[in-house]
């Protein structure tokens, strides 16, 4: 039952932070374009998942209105057959003319697929993507209205779970255990004097009678008749 209660509490509270369905968005899909694009040979149309693509822009298709949480998954191509290494910088604007730079992503080896998020507090429609080293091959972002984790509300929660909730378990526990222990002492006086009872009466009874048989007795006559 503790276990089930814990689940219970914890799902609660991770859904607390989900608000909406979450927006993907890839690129090759026609609604976002790279950069350079259809510059390069490689590339056959604006928004291009190929190689020698420094930057894709990112279009979710209307505005956010809460705090948001990307999630980001990215994959970089080599520089001419060179290995190498890079961050994505993740920039965020409402026009694609104001870019904000909201944060830098988790290093990532070419050709391997990486994964990483960051939480912005502000509007924006726009999600610029953009590396330095390497290329960006390809790259996919899912935005969901969502907080970060209060640790302090956290931390309030996992106390009273593993705090509170043994110590009224053993309150409860241990309230059940008195009033067994008081109905138990209960019925054995009960028993008791139910054992005594018959007893008694049958000595009162048996007094009573005696007295009775006394009082009916005819007396003797006495010496003058």
């Amino acid at each position: 039952m503790k276990k089930t209660l814990l689940l219970i509490m914890l799902t609660l509270f991770l859904l607390s932070f989900s608000q909406a369905e979450p927006i993907k968005e890839e690129c090759d899909n026609g609604i976002g374009y790279s950069i350079p694009g259809r510059s390069q040979p490689s590339c056959q149309k604006q928004d291009c998942c190929c190689c020698d693509q420094k930057a894709h822009i990112h279009d979710l298709g209307e505005i956010t209105d809460n705090q948001t949480r990307i999630k980001i998954q990215f994959k970089l191509g080599n520089n001419r057959g060179r290995t190498c290494e890079d961050r994505l910088d993740i920039y965020v604007s409402n026009d694609t003319q104001n870019w904000e730079r909201e944060g830098t992503t988790k290093e990532c080896e070419d050709n391997e697929k990486c994964t990483d998020s960051e939480y912005v507090s502000k509007k924006y429609r726009y999600v610029k993507l953009e590396t330095d080293n390497c290329y960006l091959d390809w790259s996919e972002i899912e935005v969901k209205e969502e907080e970060p984790v209060d640790m302090n509300s956290f931390a309030l929660i996992l106390m009273l779970i593993f705090v509170f909730m043994p110590i009224m378990m053993f309150l409860i526990l241990f309230s059940t255990f008195v009033l067994i222990v008081i109905f138990i002492i209960k019925k054995i006086g009960t028993h008791n004097r139910n054992k005594t009872q018959p007893k008694h009466n049958f000595k009162n009874f048996k007094m009573k009678e005696k007295q009775e048989t006394l009082r009916r007795k005819p007396k003797k006559p006495g010496f003058f008749g």
